[in-house]
């Protein structure tokens, strides 16, 4: 099967206008014949390594190569060594972005709920990462940031606001989400985000709460708030295409914390 017969099946799961995406082809030939796919969420230089020793014919990753949204040409010393290693991999590359968190379901949602075993409804659908949603049964800030460090292998969720009041109400906010201003200032009473502009999100929960407003701001990091979406996906794209062999490789946080040095 070519390259670019697979990402077709892939885009095909969230139908829509596509003329400005990221989604691209990155390096190689969308005409490789694929044994192996390969699928990340950030694409570190450890994982491209641990994929072309696999063996991996086609690379799928969520987030950009070149620390640029747009995945420009680099001009960065880093990035030009980076664009150097995908090339002699010889892997075909395709970005997974835009898809997946437009899909009629959000993927990358739908795979970090799946992890969590959070259970709930949607209340309303946003664009890129944003997700209302409402628990079944109340839980503390405090009590869901622990779950999510145990359940996605997070080394710390920081809290930002109220951490011991029983609450229902989330915004599930992946990556770099917009709208996390909108959903603190309105009902939502913990907006679960990635990563976010600490100076106002974050002072603006703690305000909140020493007012005595039950409003929380929870912020996991962006690779460990999607990760889980990306193996989704390549769950997903095994049964859909079993004479392939596709494999999810980990992507680490990008911090190292003093604490966990041994």
């Amino acid at each position: 099967m070519k390259a670019y017969e697979i990402m077709n099946e892939l885009f095909s799961w969230a139908p829509g206008d596509y003329t400005k995406t990221c989604d691209t082809l990155k390096a190689g030939s969308p005409d490789k014949e694929v044994r192996r796919v390969a699928v990340c969420c950030f694409p570190e230089v450890n994982a491209i390594k641990a994929a072309a020793e696999w063996g991996a014919d086609l690379f799928i990753t969520h987030e950009p190569f070149y620390h640029d949204h747009w995945d420009k040409p680099p001009v960065s010393p880093a990035g030009l060594l980076k664009k150097e290693l995908i090339e002699k991999t010889g892997m075909t590359v395709y970005r997974y972005h835009d898809h997946p968190h437009m899909a009629p379901s959000d993927l990358i949602c739908e795979g970090e709920l799946k992890a969590l075993e959070l259970k709930g409804t949607y209340k309303t659908r946003y664009a890129f990462g944003q997700n209302q949603f409402i628990l079944d049964e109340p839980v503390t800030a405090r009590e869901l940031a622990k779950r999510i460090e145990e359940k996605l292998n997070i080394a710390h969720v920081r809290i930002s606001g109220t951490t011991d009041t029983p609450s229902t109400k989330l915004m599930l906010g992946w990556g770099a989400p917009g709208g996390v201003w909108e959903a603190l200032t309105g009902d939502a009473e913990i907006v679960i985000v990635g990563e976010t502009c600490e100076w106002q999100m974050a002072e603006y929960a703690r305000d909140a709460s020493q007012l005595g407003m039950n409003k929380t701001l929870l912020i996991l990091g962006h690779c460990g708030s999607e990760r889980d979406g990306m193996k989704h996906i390549s769950e997903l794209l095994q049964k859909k295409i079993p004479s392939v062999e596709v494999r999810y490789f980990e992507s680490s946080e990008v911090y190292t914390y003093q604490d966990s040095i041994r």
